[in-house]
Protein backbone atom coordinates (compact mmCIF):
# COMPACT_ATOMS: atom_id res chain seq x y z
CA UNK A 1 0.00 0.00 0.00
CA UNK A 2 1.00 3.64 -0.87
CA UNK A 3 3.33 5.61 2.22
CA UNK A 4 1.63 8.40 1.32
CA UNK A 5 -2.09 7.37 2.26
CA UNK A 6 -2.68 9.44 5.91
CA UNK A 7 -4.53 7.54 8.50
CA UNK A 8 -7.16 9.05 10.86
CA UNK A 9 -5.43 10.77 14.08
CA UNK A 10 -5.67 8.59 17.22
CA UNK A 11 -6.47 10.72 20.77
CA UNK A 12 -4.27 9.81 23.91
CA UNK A 13 -6.72 8.30 26.10
CA UNK A 14 -7.31 5.85 22.96
CA UNK A 15 -4.05 4.86 22.60
CA UNK A 16 -3.46 3.97 26.11
CA UNK A 17 -6.62 1.70 25.75
CA UNK A 18 -4.90 -0.12 23.01
CA UNK A 19 -1.63 -0.06 24.03
CA UNK A 20 -2.82 -1.48 27.54
CA UNK A 21 -5.15 -3.96 25.75
CA UNK A 22 -1.84 -5.37 23.61
CA UNK A 23 0.34 -5.33 26.39
CA UNK A 24 -2.12 -7.61 28.13
CA UNK A 25 -3.19 -10.07 25.62
CA UNK A 26 -1.11 -12.94 24.53
CA UNK A 27 1.61 -13.05 21.98
CA UNK A 28 0.21 -14.01 18.61
CA UNK A 29 1.58 -17.36 17.06
CA UNK A 30 3.83 -17.22 14.45
CA UNK A 31 1.10 -18.10 12.17
CA UNK A 32 -1.87 -15.29 13.48
CA UNK A 33 1.24 -12.72 13.25
CA UNK A 34 1.83 -13.41 9.72
CA UNK A 35 -1.82 -13.02 8.61
CA UNK A 36 -2.17 -10.32 10.42
CA UNK A 37 0.93 -8.29 8.70
CA UNK A 38 -0.77 -9.20 5.40
CA UNK A 39 -4.11 -7.90 6.58
CA UNK A 40 -3.43 -4.28 8.48
CA UNK A 41 -1.50 -2.38 6.26
CA UNK A 42 1.16 -0.41 7.82
CA UNK A 43 0.77 3.08 8.93
CA UNK A 44 3.81 5.65 7.62
CA UNK A 45 6.18 6.95 10.20
CA UNK A 46 5.09 9.46 12.12
CA UNK A 47 1.18 9.00 11.65
CA UNK A 48 -0.81 7.72 14.39
CA UNK A 49 -4.18 6.21 14.47
CA UNK A 50 -7.67 7.65 15.59
CA UNK A 51 -10.29 6.30 17.02
CA UNK A 52 -13.96 6.74 16.38
CA UNK A 53 -15.58 8.33 19.03
CA UNK A 54 -18.87 7.07 20.45
CA UNK A 55 -22.26 8.98 20.30
CA UNK A 56 -23.91 10.43 23.45
CA UNK A 57 -27.50 10.06 23.32
CA UNK A 58 -27.79 13.76 24.80
CA UNK A 59 -25.84 14.55 21.71
CA UNK A 60 -29.09 13.34 19.57
CA UNK A 61 -32.14 16.07 19.10
CA UNK A 62 -35.48 14.61 18.94
CA UNK A 63 -38.61 16.70 17.83
CA UNK A 64 -41.13 17.07 20.61
CA UNK A 65 -43.24 13.57 21.77
CA UNK A 66 -40.15 11.45 19.94
CA UNK A 67 -38.20 8.54 22.54
CA UNK A 68 -36.33 6.02 21.91
CA UNK A 69 -37.01 2.39 22.12
CA UNK A 70 -34.12 0.70 21.21
CA UNK A 71 -30.63 1.25 21.57
CA UNK A 72 -27.84 -1.16 20.48
CA UNK A 73 -24.47 -1.24 19.55
CA UNK A 74 -25.80 -0.59 15.82
CA UNK A 75 -28.59 1.04 15.51
CA UNK A 76 -30.74 3.87 17.36
CA UNK A 77 -34.80 3.20 17.08
CA UNK A 78 -36.50 6.62 17.39
CA UNK A 79 -40.43 6.58 17.80
CA UNK A 80 -42.33 9.78 17.25
CA UNK A 81 -46.33 9.98 16.98
CA UNK A 82 -48.68 10.68 14.48
CA UNK A 83 -49.41 14.01 13.51
CA UNK A 84 -52.98 14.30 14.43
CA UNK A 85 -55.65 15.32 11.51
CA UNK A 86 -57.24 18.41 11.16
CA UNK A 87 -60.88 18.92 11.60
CA UNK A 88 -60.98 19.76 8.41
CA UNK A 89 -59.70 16.06 6.86
CA UNK A 90 -61.44 14.27 9.52
CA UNK A 91 -64.80 15.85 7.92
CA UNK A 92 -63.96 15.58 4.57
CA UNK A 93 -63.64 11.89 5.56
CA UNK A 94 -66.68 11.37 7.48
CA UNK A 95 -68.69 13.85 5.28
CA UNK A 96 -70.18 11.21 2.97
CA UNK A 97 -71.62 8.71 5.93
CA UNK A 98 -72.51 11.00 8.09
CA UNK A 99 -74.93 12.97 5.13
CA UNK A 100 -75.80 9.00 3.57
CA UNK A 101 -76.67 8.59 7.79
CA UNK A 102 -78.60 11.64 8.02
CA UNK A 103 -80.76 11.22 4.87
CA UNK A 104 -81.68 7.19 6.39
CA UNK A 105 -82.42 9.34 9.36
CA UNK A 106 -84.98 11.45 8.06
CA UNK A 107 -86.99 9.11 5.83
CA UNK A 108 -87.24 6.87 8.87
CA UNK A 109 -88.63 9.47 10.64
CA UNK A 110 -90.80 10.69 7.62
CA UNK A 111 -91.80 7.25 7.34
CA UNK A 112 -92.70 6.59 11.26
CA UNK A 113 -94.64 9.74 11.21
CA UNK A 114 -96.71 9.11 8.01
CA UNK A 115 -97.33 5.43 9.06
CA UNK A 116 -98.74 6.52 12.42
CA UNK A 117 -101.04 8.83 11.45
CA UNK A 118 -102.07 6.31 9.03
CA UNK A 119 -102.85 4.10 11.70
CA UNK A 120 -104.42 6.53 13.94
CA UNK A 121 -106.77 7.56 10.79
CA UNK A 122 -107.35 4.20 9.68
CA UNK A 123 -108.52 3.49 13.68
CA UNK A 124 -110.69 6.45 13.46
CA UNK A 125 -112.81 5.13 10.50
CA UNK A 126 -112.97 2.02 11.77
CA UNK A 127 -114.80 3.28 15.04
CA UNK A 128 -116.77 5.50 13.00
CA UNK A 129 -118.02 3.03 10.55
CA UNK A 130 -118.03 -0.13 12.44
CA UNK A 131 -119.53 1.18 15.69
CA UNK A 132 -121.68 4.50 14.72
CA UNK A 133 -122.22 4.19 11.33
CA UNK A 134 -123.16 0.40 10.79
CA UNK A 135 -124.39 -0.62 14.30
CA UNK A 136 -126.00 2.75 15.84
CA UNK A 137 -126.97 5.35 12.78
CA UNK A 138 -127.69 2.96 10.08
CA UNK A 139 -129.86 0.44 11.51
CA UNK A 140 -131.99 3.51 13.42
CA UNK A 141 -132.20 5.88 10.70
CA UNK A 142 -130.52 5.29 7.59
CA UNK A 143 -132.04 1.32 6.44
CA UNK A 144 -136.03 2.65 7.63
CA UNK A 145 -135.21 6.14 5.61
CA UNK A 146 -134.32 4.18 2.61
CA UNK A 147 -137.44 1.82 3.58
CA UNK A 148 -139.52 4.48 3.32
CA UNK A 149 -138.45 6.41 0.31
CA UNK A 150 -138.98 3.06 -1.68
CA UNK A 151 -142.54 2.74 -0.45
CA UNK A 152 -143.30 6.60 -0.88
CA UNK A 153 -144.32 5.38 -4.82
CA UNK A 154 -147.22 3.87 -3.42
CA UNK A 155 -148.44 5.84 -0.69
CA UNK A 156 -148.10 9.57 -2.15
CA UNK A 157 -151.53 9.98 -3.52
CA UNK A 158 -152.68 10.86 -6.76
CA UNK A 159 -155.55 13.09 -8.15
CA UNK A 160 -157.70 9.87 -8.61
CA UNK A 161 -157.63 9.65 -4.46
CA UNK A 162 -160.09 11.52 -1.94
CA UNK A 163 -159.76 14.47 -0.53
CA UNK A 164 -160.12 13.05 2.92
CA UNK A 165 -157.21 10.02 1.85
CA UNK A 166 -154.90 12.89 0.39
CA UNK A 167 -155.73 14.80 3.90
CA UNK A 168 -154.57 11.74 5.82
CA UNK A 169 -151.51 10.55 3.33
CA UNK A 170 -150.39 13.92 4.12
CA UNK A 171 -150.40 13.72 7.79
CA UNK A 172 -148.84 10.71 8.11
CA UNK A 173 -145.92 11.30 5.72
CA UNK A 174 -145.45 14.66 7.92
CA UNK A 175 -145.25 12.32 11.42
CA UNK A 176 -142.75 10.10 9.36
CA UNK A 177 -139.99 12.87 8.56
CA UNK A 178 -140.33 14.31 11.81
CA UNK A 179 -139.49 10.94 13.35
CA UNK A 180 -136.62 10.89 11.09
CA UNK A 181 -135.38 14.05 11.80
CA UNK A 182 -135.03 12.76 15.39
CA UNK A 183 -133.44 9.59 14.70
CA UNK A 184 -130.38 11.67 12.31
CA UNK A 185 -129.73 13.70 15.55
CA UNK A 186 -127.42 10.69 16.40
CA UNK A 187 -125.71 11.93 13.51
CA UNK A 188 -124.30 14.67 15.76
CA UNK A 189 -121.85 12.29 17.28
CA UNK A 190 -120.12 11.35 14.33
CA UNK A 191 -120.22 14.73 12.63
CA UNK A 192 -122.18 17.62 14.04
CA UNK A 193 -121.45 19.27 10.30
CA UNK A 194 -122.96 16.19 8.90
CA UNK A 195 -126.05 16.16 10.61
CA UNK A 196 -126.75 19.85 9.97
CA UNK A 197 -126.53 19.00 6.32
CA UNK A 198 -129.29 15.74 6.21
CA UNK A 199 -131.89 17.71 8.79
CA UNK A 200 -131.60 20.27 5.97
CA UNK A 201 -132.18 17.69 3.44
CA UNK A 202 -135.11 16.26 5.25
CA UNK A 203 -137.01 19.97 5.59
CA UNK A 204 -136.26 20.38 2.03
CA UNK A 205 -138.20 16.78 1.62
CA UNK A 206 -141.36 17.47 3.54
CA UNK A 207 -141.62 21.12 1.89
CA UNK A 208 -141.57 19.29 -1.05
CA UNK A 209 -144.56 16.31 -0.02
CA UNK A 210 -146.68 19.22 1.39
CA UNK A 211 -146.50 21.27 -1.53
CA UNK A 212 -147.56 18.69 -4.27
CA UNK A 213 -150.48 17.44 -0.98
CA UNK A 214 -151.49 21.31 -0.90
CA UNK A 215 -151.91 21.27 -4.18
CA UNK A 216 -153.78 18.21 -5.02
CA UNK A 217 -156.50 18.65 -2.40
CA UNK A 218 -156.86 22.11 -3.76
CA UNK A 219 -157.32 20.39 -7.07
CA UNK A 220 -160.36 18.17 -5.61
CA UNK A 221 -161.73 20.61 -3.12
CA UNK A 222 -162.93 23.02 -6.56
CA UNK A 223 -160.94 21.57 -9.51
CA UNK A 224 -160.02 25.45 -10.27
CA UNK A 225 -156.41 24.44 -10.42
CA UNK A 226 -154.12 22.21 -12.67
CA UNK A 227 -153.85 18.97 -11.42
CA UNK A 228 -149.70 18.52 -10.02
CA UNK A 229 -147.31 16.65 -11.65
CA UNK A 230 -147.00 13.45 -8.88
CA UNK A 231 -144.05 12.05 -11.16
CA UNK A 232 -142.48 15.27 -10.46
CA UNK A 233 -142.84 14.87 -6.83
CA UNK A 234 -141.23 11.41 -6.81
CA UNK A 235 -138.26 12.45 -8.92
CA UNK A 236 -137.36 15.23 -6.42
CA UNK A 237 -138.00 13.82 -3.50
CA UNK A 238 -135.51 10.68 -5.09
CA UNK A 239 -133.11 13.74 -5.92
CA UNK A 240 -132.91 14.59 -2.03
CA UNK A 241 -132.85 10.67 -0.91
CA UNK A 242 -129.56 10.41 -2.83
CA UNK A 243 -128.79 14.18 -1.52
CA UNK A 244 -128.75 12.58 1.93
CA UNK A 245 -126.69 9.44 1.09
CA UNK A 246 -124.07 11.36 -0.56
CA UNK A 247 -123.39 13.52 2.36
CA UNK A 248 -123.01 10.58 4.58
CA UNK A 249 -120.75 9.27 2.10
CA UNK A 250 -118.52 11.97 1.88
CA UNK A 251 -118.17 12.45 5.67
CA UNK A 252 -117.46 8.96 5.61
CA UNK A 253 -114.82 9.14 3.34
CA UNK A 254 -113.07 12.71 4.59
CA UNK A 255 -111.99 10.37 7.83
CA UNK A 256 -109.74 8.29 6.49
CA UNK A 257 -107.84 11.26 4.88
CA UNK A 258 -104.92 13.48 6.31
CA UNK A 259 -105.83 16.50 7.42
Amino acid sequence: MSTGQELPKVSTAASQVINTTTAAAAPPSPREKKATEAVTPSAPKGAAMTAVQPISLTDIELPSGCNFVNVNSKALIAVCPAAPDSIGDKLLLTAPSLAISLIALAISGITFKYNRGKDARARIQSIQDDFWIRKIVSPMSIEPFLKYIQELGSILPSASQTLNYVEQTWGDQAQKLGEFRLSFQILDVVDATLQAGVLAKLDELDDRITVYCGELMQFLDNKSTNVPSRNDCLQDCNALTIAIFKLIQASQSAVGKAK
